[in-house]
């Protein structure tokens, strides 16, 4: 949870809510609360971890493979995309349970059925892997095959073969009597199971059989195994499709030949079979054989390990219409992070095609080998290396030129994840809010939905390579012209961070300043931005001061006239962390606090005109008495003009606080210390918000059921206290909210989850208005509603919980506050809510 503990120290400004039900009893005792998840952060049929194997170019023209991990079950995946690298989806995820298989290792085949093929390394009904199929749009999935370990074999990670004969061809790497993997046959709906080999190590014998088997033009088998043989560095053999006539035609000798066979053989255009060794050779890293079909004039063809040279070769071979044969090597490189590579049939011309370099717009780990379809382009995947460092599919020419990514293979499908800062309403309805992480280049996004949770889009993405911001911190603010202002912390060139502006349907997206090394500009804004009286933009930056302090600045909405407006030393406790936003208060005056600065290094609240004239520290947290210490959030100006905040620690247990202090730095009290032995939540974060009724709304980002978090209600003064709700260990909510709620037209109250929900990237959520019970006496249940003139509201009632809602009355607030008396007599209890009826 560092991550977020370091990152959720910004918020955006809190909307004030509207709604208020004003029932002559002691609401926070009697209140309950809707809970809805409105969507889970990650394009699931987007998703895919670590892609092993090689590609198959299929017969329709797309693109197939496998990932070992991703899915909503982080169980692996199969996925197709187009050759162009648009149209990824993933046709089925593996979840490991109720028989399904987990960790798919091998690549695809396409059946003469035209469906697809392939193995699990585990799961199935003996967790030993499976064989499945699954139709190329991704419906029809089965598994046609659950392995044994003592019958059939175990764990396989080769492609299947199908061959002349219709059946699918199979190894098992381990499992079979001596559990040293087998070779298998069955029909492609399962059925007719044959157990061709059962490898037994012994002299004249292989064991381990990593690669999948070759039906040669003579009709036979060809395969190898990992290890076994005369020096224990694997063998080539050969075996008929019925299993009889099992044949040893080469052991490997490491020095010389090579050791350690992990692909499947290519047989050449000219009938010999070529292959590539893991390891051994002059080197001991690996070589490019051929040889015979009759295991005959054995030579290694090319030895790796020269400087600049690939490494370890993991995947096979494939030949190009020129004759050349094409592969990559895992290791190596002037990167050390694998090549690929060409050479002539006879062993010479051999050139390395690409250097993989592990940047974000490359690769590296390049385990399956290439696929070349007919037009002699080549692609592949890398099981590392791409935005998130879980892999990528590239393309290239045949001569190596061209290279390009395809897909960076993501935690979340390139959906936006991580969303640190409070979600803001447009002036149109609908919803915003930004992501530290995720998007299309993992370092950040602006999304928009509506307050259904109907219509998410993606606005921004957040790229590094175009020197814009990343990883923005805050949230986002409408200014009075309508436009979305923001800030990010990195980017911008110099990586120091930026303010943005974009319009509210994602058009228009400019940066009106890239923060630079110029001493006194200041440097990482990790606060959002604040549009002043004046119509200025102010904000805050870590450092970059006159003495490399933390600053506040300001610009004009068209990126003009930025400029320093006051600049915090660094000296004698000073050490001022603005990991907060800015409020401009009623009085003209700017407002915040700082994380770590004080007498005490504990935090403080502090006071500035706009100008930068009359700074002001109005409390300084201390270490002793029950203070609260460490503001990570900012400041919220009630409708009593007294300042309220959290702390993150501090407080009775040490384990945050709710503080109220007035503008001139009189009154300061804590009115609530968090205790995480109730059950009530600690380490508050995100502003606090108002509700019209004068109650403060917020949450913590622990305590509550399994320590995930709370949403909590409490009084201006203290008195009154309640937990909302609890982030439940389901997963399917979020956990772990870290920004504050943002209250809706609609009367709802939205926020996010910085973790869990569907894969753990968080989430959106709503509590729906207020529930509140009561009893209504003969004289009838008075509701009062208190809110601004014209509005409109629907009352709902309900005898039962869960609620089954139906409306009971309605009225239309003319003066600022509504009444309205429930008819119904006989004291029978009834749960009420209101809903603002939009125009």
């Amino acid at each position: 949870m560092e991550s977020c503990h370091r990152a959720a120290r910004t918020r955006c400004g809190a909307r004030v809510g509207v709604l208020c039900l004003s029932l002559g009893f002691a609401f926070i005792a009697g209140g309950q609360i809707s809970f809805e998840r409105l969507r889970s952060f990650g394009f699931i049929d987007q998703l895919g971890d670590s892609p092993a194997a090689a590609l198959l170019a299929g017969s329709d023209g797309w693109l197939y493979g496998t990932t070992i991990f991703g899915g909503v079950s982080d169980k692996g995946t199969v996925f197709k995309i187009g050759k162009d690298g648009a149209g990824y989806v993933t046709l089925h995820q593996f979840t490991g349970t109720n028989g399904d298989g987990s960790s798919p290792a091998a690549a695809l085949i396409e059946g003469s059925d035209g469906e697809l093929y392939g193995t699990t390394y585990s799961g199935g009904n003996g967790n030993a892997g499976t064989v499945f199929k699954v139709k190329k749009d991704g419906s029809g999935y089965s598994v046609v095959l659950s392995l044994v370990t003592a019958t059939r074999g175990a764990n396989p990670q080769a492609a299947l073969l199908e061959g002349s004969d219709g059946r699918l061809y199979g190894a098992a790497r381990s499992g079979g009597f001596d559990g040293l993997g087998t070779l298998f046959r069955l029909q492609k709906d399962g059925g007719s199971f044959e157990l061709l080999h059962d490898f037994s190590g012994v002299p004249g014998d292989g064991k381990t059989p990593f690669a999948g088997l070759i039906e040669a033009s003579d009709g036979a088998l060809y395969g190898t195994t990992h290890a076994g043989g005369d020096a224990n560095a694997g063998v080539v053999f050969r075996i008929n499709r019925d299993g009889s006539d099992f044949a040893l035609l080469h052991s490997f000798t490491p020095a010389s030949d090579g050791q350690g066979p992990s692909a499947s053989l290519m047989e050449g255009s000219d009938g010999v079979l070529y292959g590539t060794t893991r390891d051994g050779g002059n080197a001991g890293l690996g070589t490019v054989f051929k040889m015979t079909r009759d295991g005959n004039n054995f030579a290694a063809l090319h030895h790796f390990g020269q400087s600049g040279d690939g490494q370890n070769p993991y995947g096979g071979l494939v030949e190009g219409s020129d004759g050349a044969i094409r592969g990559t090597t895992r290791n190596g490189g002037t990167a050390i992070n694998g090549t690929a590579f060409k050479l002539k049939k006879d062993g010479a011309g051999y050139s390395v095609l690409h250097h993989f370099d592990g940047s974000a717009g490359d690769g590296y780990r390049p385990e399956g080998g290439l696929v070349m379809d007919q037009a002699g382009n080549l692609y592949g995947t890398t099981r590392l290396g791409g935005r998130a460092n879980i892999g990528a599919i590239f393309k290239m020419n045949s001569d190596g030129t061209g290279y390009a990514q395809l897909r960076s293979f993501t935690f979340n499908g390139n959906d936006a994840m991580r969303p640190y800062a409070s979600v803001l309403e447009g002036s149109d309805g609908a919803l915003f809010g930004m992501t530290t992480e995720g998007g299309s280049q993992e370092f950040g996004a602006i999304f928009r939905f509506k307050n259904d949770g109907s219509g998410y889009a993606i606005l921004h993405n957040f790229d590094p390579d175009t020197d814009d911001g990343i990883n923005p911190f805050g949230g986002l603010i409408e200014g009075s012209d309508g436009v979305l202002y923001g800030a990010t912390r990195y980017g911008g060139g110099a990586d120091l961070g930026t303010v943005f502006k974009i319009n509210r349907d994602g058009e228009g997206y400019t940066l009106l300043h890239r923060f630079t090394n110029s001493p006194g500009t200041g440097r990482y804004p990790i606060a959002g931005v604040l549009e002043a009286s004046d119509g200025m933009l102010y904000g805050r930056t870590i450092s970059g001061g006159a003495a490399d302090g933390a600053t506040i600045f300001r610009l004009n909405k068209n990126g003009t006239g930025f400029a320093i407006v006051y600049s915090f030393a660094l000296a004698g406790g000073s050490r001022f962390d603005p990991y907060s936003n800015l409020i401009e208060a009623s009085d003209g005056a700017l407002y915040g606090t700082s994380y770590e600065d004080g007498s005490d290094r504990a935090g403080t609240i502090f006071k500035i005109n706009k100008d930068g004239s009359a700074f002001e520290l109005l409390h300084t947290f201390l270490l002793s008495g029950g203070d609260g210490t460490y503001p990570e959030s900012g400041l919220l100006e009630g409708t009593d003009g007294a300042l309220y905040g959290t702390t993150s620690f501090g407080g009775d247990s040490d384990e945050g606080t709710v503080f109220k202090v007035n503008k001139n730095g009189s009154g300061y009290r804590v009115l609530r210390s968090f205790n995480s032995a109730g059950d009530e939540g600690y380490w508050p974060n995100g502003e606090l918000v108002e509700d019209a009724g004068g109650l403060l709304f917020g949450v913590t980002y622990f305590g509550g059921i399994n320590d995930l978090g709370v949403i909590y209600a409490i009084s201006k003064d203290g008195s009154a206290f309640s937990v909302l709700h609890r982030f439940a260990p389901d997963s399917a909510q979020g956990e772990n909210p870290i920004s504050g709620l943002t209250r809706a037209r609609d009367g709802g109250w939205y926020g996010t989850a910085c973790y869990g929900a569907d894969i753990n990237c968080g989430s959106l959520y709503r509590l729906a208005p207020w529930q509140v019970g009561g009893r209504a006496s003969p004289a009838g249940f008075h509701l009062t509603i208190t809110g601004g003139i014209g509005q409109r509201y629907a009352v709902d009632g309900t005898a039962v919980l869960p609620p089954t809602w139906t409306q009971i009355g309605l009225l239309t607030n003319l003066t600022g506050t509504a009444e309205w008396i429930d008819p119904m007599a006989g004291g029978t209890q009834r749960w009420y809510r209101a809903r603002w009826i939009l125009p």
